[in-house]
């Protein structure tokens, strides 16, 4: 029998609500010894109990499950813990961001879902006996505590990478001024008495031979020291 379009909808939410509360359990392992594991911790619980809610409402409006996006569901859970706790990338902090990005997303979708519900609770007499308005409120605080603790995990995974890539750029600087003003301080100075070198022209430094005739203002200068006499 074909499924109704409201069991493809919320078919689809159920398997993404079943790969947020493993999401959510992982994270909260990953924080354990932090200061945000308490909070992780109450929002896991409070995650899973928002499946088994759904899940309640899928059996009292007779939705049929779809046992194909349940595996999908679980092996997309299963390939994401190579991303999502940084495997890939050997960062920890990375992996920790990557997964809180993908969870506050999840939570986000589900606020969409208690809206879309609330908005057909006339049309689903079933849907009238659960406080949408309450579980909606739930789903935006527990948005806007992800969302604290998402911006703080990028802080400390990408910020941090930037920073230290721009070290080794400056230290990579560094090296290369040094090795020039090396290279500059090794090179061959022109030695004094060298062609070319100041003071050292060869014409001026010829030697003189024993006996040869002084300079003619030696001579002059002394005629004129005896006529003064």
């Amino acid at each position: 029998m074909a499924q109704r379009p409201v069991d493809v909808y919320l078919n689809d939410h159920f398997a993404g609500a079943t790969f947020g509360a493993d999401l959510a359990r992982q994270l909260e392992d990953q924080a354990e010894g932090t200061d945000f594991h308490p909070e992780m911790t109450r929002l896991a619980a409070e995650i899973e109990a928002d499946l088994d809610t759904l899940t309640d409402l899928m059996q009292r409006i007779g939705c049929t499950r779809d046992p194909s996006k349940q595996i999908a569901a679980w092996v997309a859970e299963k390939a994401s813990r190579i991303k999502l706790t940084g495997l890939t990338s050997s960062s920890d902090e990375l992996g920790t961001f990557l997964s809180i990005d993908a969870l506050s997303l999840g939570v986000e979708g589900k606020s969409a879902l208690w809206v879309t519900l609330r908005e057909l609770h006339d049309d689903y007499p079933e849907l009238q006996s659960t406080d949408l308005d309450d579980l909606f409120q739930r789903a935006q605080r527990q948005r806007q505590i992800l969302e604290t603790e998402r911006i703080a995990a990028a802080q400390r995974a990408l910020a941090t990478e930037a920073r230290h890539l721009s070290k080794g750029k400056q230290i990579n600087m560094q090296d290369e001024t040094e090795n020039n003003e090396t290279s500059d301080s090794a090179a061959p100075e022109d030695q004094p008495g060298e062609p070319g070198a100041e003071g050292g022209s060869s014409s001026d430094a010829k030697d003189k031979l024993p006996g040869a005739p002084a300079d003619d203002d030696s001579e002059v200068g002394d005629t004129d020291q005896h006529s003064s006499a």
